[in-house]
């Protein structure tokens, strides 16, 4: 999977992709309900199926003391996406700046100008733009006009649980490992460093690895 370090260096050469935009945390059962989708669509039209996504999260430029923490590194987040079959990913910076534009001036700015997709997929709850003021009806609405293809993915349940990034780091906050496992479609994984511990383990024989993560 190609990783393109922002829109403004996405290749003209890619022409009318299957665009899918979103944070992605964790790459849960509904983000690959998504991402299925949005590679289906594009084997279908012969064309490339590609992510949009932002980095850092939004919260944690906005709002650090409220950044939640992320269920995935960014490796791990690529190397999901990649193994569903998706072929490019833009990482967009997000910046103060970037937050300040506005729903219409995204989508032509960075959806029309930069990326020029065929087709646009979603999830039922994604926003774009200032404060988020860009609905998936207004996406519908931008999408008619300028006649793009859309679909809105609907909301996913684990029994009576709504499928979330959020509802998943609740479970893993809660060692409820299972059921963050029946969500993300897999157990749960962490990623990092090992490092020197105090030797409990070892001493009562059963060694450890204490790990660093992000």
């Amino acid at each position: 999977m190609k990783i393109i370090k922002g829109s403004k260096l996405f290749p003209k050469n890619c022409k009318g992709p299957v665009l899918t935009m979103g944070n992605f945390d964790g790459v849960h059962r509904g983000h690959q309900t998504i991402f299925t989708e949005v590679v289906r669509q594009a084997k279908k039209r012969g064309r490339r199926p590609v992510v949009y996504t932002y980095e850092p999260h939004p919260v944690a430029l906005l709002a650090p003391h409220e950044a939640p923490k992320m269920l995935q590194t960014r490796e791990q987040k690529m190397r999901s996406m990649d193994s569903l079959g998706i072929s490019a990913c833009v990482l967009e910076p997000f910046t103060h700046a970037f937050a300040q534009m506005t729903p219409d001036n995204f989508f032509e700015t960075v959806i029309l100008k930069r990326i020029k997709p065929s087709f646009i997929i979603v999830g039922y709850d994604f926003t774009f733009g200032h404060r988020r003021g860009g609905t998936t009806e207004l996406l519908e609405t931008l999408c008619r006009r300028h006649g793009i293809g859309y679909e809105i993915i609907p909301a996913l349940f684990i029994g009576d649980r709504l499928l979330s990034s959020t509802q998943i780091r609740k479970y893993v906050t809660e060692g409820l490992m299972e059921d963050a496992a029946r969500m993300l479609g897999r157990p749960y994984s962490m990623t990092g460093t090992i490092v020197r511990g105090r030797g409990i383990g070892k001493a009562l024989g059963f060694e450890t690895a204490n790990i660093v993560t992000e």
